[in-house]
């Protein structure tokens, strides 16, 4: 097995090219609240991009060194104004020392998952607070857990898609097999990457990942417990109200003033 994002950051833009239903959300809510803009766990920039587009500072933070350098490639199509505006940080937002305030802080699409014990998720909310000023606002998006543990297919081999690698230009073709452990709300999902030659040979690479889910109470008491609290919830992007048979869990909260 190897390290999941480190392998497949050459291709994953091409891998989610078609997730792109949260940028008009964040940009929205960028545009009541004010920036600058922080997207933790920002990989290659797949928000970053459109938010500097818009004109916003837009920073970044990410631990994985090969999903920033795709990044950078990124930032040389920028201009000088948006270059000035961009900021790229490899670390781990659980003990990065911010050094400023941001309006808008995101921890998009699943971020959270990956952070997988208690008390880390308790210090990663402490410390984004170091990074927050009383008008920040801070967006957690998540599945909801009730489309994560009743609908998800598991135990099963999923064909996910197909895709062009964009520097061979050859095929992969990608699957996943996921197991959950309902007890302790983790998932385990083993991806197949295979990479097709023009004879025909494959040559197939095999990555892991550990996933958390959440339940709404749970999130909203870790929040509480780091000193933040819940302003709105929401079950899509269309800000539509968070409840059963919602896609999504998105929760936006700001500074606990008490």
């Amino acid at each position: 097995m190897t390290l999941h994002y480190p392998i497949i950051s050459p291709i994953y833009d091409a891998m989610n090219a078609d997730q792109e239903d949260d940028i008009p959300f964040y940009l929205q809510i960028l545009a009541e609240v004010g920036g600058p803009f922080l997207d933790v766990g920002c990989g290659t920039g797949r928000i970053l991009f459109p938010v500097l587009a818009q004109g916003s500072v837009a920073h970044g933070i990410d631990r994985e060194e090969e999903m920033l350098k795709v990044a950078t490639e990124r930032s040389r199509a920028l201009d000088s104004q948006e270059v000035s505006q961009l900021r790229l940080i490899q670390g781990d937002a659980l003990h990065h020392a911010f050094t400023e305030s941001y309006g808008l802080i995101a921890l998009s699409y699943n971020f959270l998952m990956h952070v997988l014990q208690s008390e880390d998720q308790i210090q990663l909310f402490n410390n984004l607070r170091t990074a927050s000023s009383s008008h920040t606002h801070l967006i957690i998006d998540l599945p909801h857990p009730e489309e994560m543990f009743n609908r998800l297919e598991t135990n099963a081999l999923m064909h996910e898609r197909d895709i062009i690698h964009p520097a061979s230009g050859r095929l992969i073709q990608i699957y996943s097999y996921s197991e959950v452990n309902v007890s302790n709300q983790i998932m385990v999902v083993t991806w197949w990457l295979d990479e097709i030659s023009a004879t025909g040979t494959v040559t197939r690479t095999v990555t892991k990942q550990r996933l958390r889910f959440y339940t709404k109470a749970e999130l909203s008491l870790i929040l509480q417990l780091s000193g933040w609290r819940e302003l709105a919830a929401y079950g899509d992007y269309d800000r539509s109200p968070f409840e059963d048979g919602s896609e999504r869990m998105i929760l936006v909260a700001g500074l606990n003033s008490e």
